[in-house]
Formats: structure tokens, C-alpha cells, sequence
């Protein structure tokens, strides 16, 4: 809604098709079904949301609700903080036409509710996108408010081309397939799935890191990768929030947990973890998967127009279902329209 209350947001359809802007932490949006273009409505605080037209009527003030993105360490972002896809967020909603931050919609299996016996740390969903990764997409591998930078390691998160990365995928699986064969990388366009071969071709530069070292940083070499460069070649893994590891050829999706192993000459080493710190990459069997995990965030801010899929643990949103198990379905994508008002009226 491009309002911030009741009075701004209830019975005034302009207020929320006029919005494109993108959508920020402290925003007022409606959760809208991308099957059924209707919305849910969290006034009750005893019982599940409801199903509702959009945009809301006057009198519907359990639709509108504020969204705020939360970073890893749990802070809450403050007010008009860029929102992107992969983020972590939390909602809350009105009572009796009054924003209550205590009323914070959660999702269990079967249905979803507001109460003030949520908390914040139990309500959080990933804005998940839910077309796969691709070769060409541009993303941003980050953690805890911070990205890999061409040449610098972890920095603060900005809106960079050094920050930006497209992971491009080999046909082969070993190094006699992928180093030297330029076609085996120029080729692909097929979806990332766990346990693939990538390479991180930074946006900027156009070359890649090169993590042979077991002692120092990665280094920056040419792309594609010419023959004896077996530490460019990396396999991607998905890791889900309880720290499982993904089977080979489960699908990775822009929001996913991943982390990369690399070659010990020529030979796959599971061990040789690559991580990044201030400053640098490395590739080390000192480097554990919890602790190399990076988050495929994409650089461009969410729309209301973006569908996206409310996830938690391997479980989606769903339509009239609360959290269910994750599949391609039009029932588990959401578009979160804002309103132009800040309020009820």
C-alpha cells in the first residue's frame, strides 16, 4: 500500500495498484495468491487467518500488514532498509484498525495466524524465488549482511558490480571434462542443481577465483578455465536450515544456503572447503560446511510485481493450507503488494 494506516490502506483500490516501488523494510503489504488473487486476513487472535477479497474493503484490517527484513545475528533492519529476494522478514498487523507490533503472523502446517504469543525469531519466512538458478543469473553470495567482493573477500553488502557473480556450470564432473574445454562451460544453461560444477565469474572483471592454495588465499585467474587450473572448478551443495546437505541433483534456487568444495590436483578434496573472511577467499580442510555457508541473494530489490514463495525449513506457504512441503506450485506463490497509505483509514 503506498499508505501507512487504516484510513490510507481499507477501501481505496488506488492505493495499492499504484504501487511499483520496491518494497522496503517497515512497508505495508497484503500477502496476495498468486492462484486465487485473493489475500489472507489476520484479525483474529485466537483463530487462522481468514480468505479475503483485494484489495481490501474498508472494515478489513487484518489484511494490511508491515514487513521487516531480519539479518543472520536476529536484528530487526530499520525502517525503509532495501528488501531482496532471500532475505529473511517477519509480519505484524492491526488490531482493531491499529498497527500491533505484537501481532505477528506465523504459519504452522495447515494454517496461518496472528497472535502476540508469536515471536519474531519463530515468524521469520525466506523470500524465496521459485524459478531455479541459472548459469546467467547475476547473484550475490552473502552472510550476515555481507557479500563476496571481487579481489577483497567479505565486505559490507552494497550495490556493486564487484559484489555480483554469475556461478557458470561445466557439462563435465572432473577436471579432464572442464579444464582446457571451453565449450563445457559455454554450453550450459540448464538449472543449478546440488552438486553441479561451477565457477565463480565475478560480473566485474569476467574471471574467476582459483582456490588451489591449501596455505594462502584464492587466486584470480582467466575464464574459462585453461588446462592445470584444477582449483577454479567448484561443487555446489544446498544446505537446508537444520544443516542438511541436499542430495546431488536437488534444485538450488536464488535464497538457498550453499557452500563450494574444490580439487586437490585434479582430484575432488570434500574437504577443501572454500571460504571467504575480510579481505579473502580460501580453500582449507580447517573450514567446516556451517561456517562456509553463503546465501545466493540477487541484487535487485523486491517488487510487488515479484512472485515469491514464503518458505521455512523446506516448507512453503500455501493457499488456504498454511506450511507445506515446498513443489512447483501456483498455491505456494505469493505476490506481497503495498499500499501507498501507512494506516487503516
Amino acid at each position: 500500500c503506498t499508505g501507512t494506516d487504516a484510513s490510507s490502506c481499507l477501501g481505496k483500490d488506488a492505493a495499492w495498484a499504484s504501487t511499483s516501488s520496491a518494497i522496503v523494510s517497515g512497508d505495508v503489504v497484503a500477502w496476495v495468491s498468486a492462484s486465487s488473487g485473493q489475500v489472507v486476513n489476520c484479525a483474529s487472535t485466537t483463530g487462522p487467518c481468514s480468505q479475503q477479497n483485494f484489495p481490501p474493503p474498508s472494515g478489513h484490517w487484518g489484511t494490511p500488514l508491515r514487513i521487516f527484513k531480519v539479518d543472520a545475528a536476529g536484528e530487526v533492519a530499520v525502517a525503509g532498509a532495501t528488501i531482496h529476494p532471500g532475505d529473511s522478514v517477519y509480519f505484524y498487523g492491526m488490531q482493531k484498525y491499529d498497527w500491533a507490533p505484537t501481532h505477528i503472523v506465523n504459519c504452522v502446517a495447515g494454517q496461518c495466524s496472528g497472535s502476540a504469543s508469536h515471536t519474531i525469531a519463530g515468524s521469520l519466512f525466506t523470500l524465496a524465488l521459485p524459478q531455479p538458478l541459472l548459469p546467467a543469473t547475476a547473484i550475490e553470495l552473502q552472510r550476515d549482511g555481507s557479500s563476496v567482493t571481487w579481489g577483497a573477500g567479505l565486505q559490507p553488502s552494497e550495490a556493486a558490480a564487484t559484489q555480483r557473480w554469475n556461478l557458470r556450470k561445466c557439462t563435465g564432473t572432473d577436471a579432464s571434462s572442464c579444464l582446457g574445454k571451453d565449450a563445457a562451460w559455454a554450453s550450459t544453461s540448464s538449472a543449478i542443481v546440488s552438486g553441479d560444477v561451477v565457477a565463480w565469474v565475478s560480473a566485474s572483471s569476467g574471471q574467476v577465483v582459483n582456490c588451489a592454495s591449501t596455505t594462502g588465499p584464492c587466486s584470480q585467474q582467466n575464464f574459462p578455465p585453461p588446462s592445470g587450473h584444477w582449483g577454479t572448478p567448484l561443487r555446489i551443495f544446498k544446505v537446508d536450515a537444520a544443516g542438511e546437505v541436499a542430495v546431488a541433483g536437488a534444485t538450488i534456487h536464488p535464497g538457498d544456503s550453499v557452500y563450494f568444495y574444490g580439487m586437490q590436483k585434479y582430484d575432488w578434496a570434500p574437504t577443501h572447503i572454500v571460504n571467504c573472511v575480510a579481505g579473502q577467499c580460501s580453500g582449507s580442510a580447517s573450514h567446516t560446511i556451517a561456517g562456509s555457508l553463503f546465501t545466493l541473494a540477487l541484487p535487485q530489490p523486491l517488487l510487488p510485481a515479484t512472485a515469491i514463495e514464503l518458505q521455512r525449513d523446506g516448507s512453503s506457504v500455501t493457499w488456504g493450507a498454511g506450511l507445506q512441503p515446498s513443489e512447483a506450485a501456483a498455491t505456494q506463490r505469493w505476490n506481497l503488494r503495498k499500499c501507498t497509505g501507512t494506516d487503516a483509514s
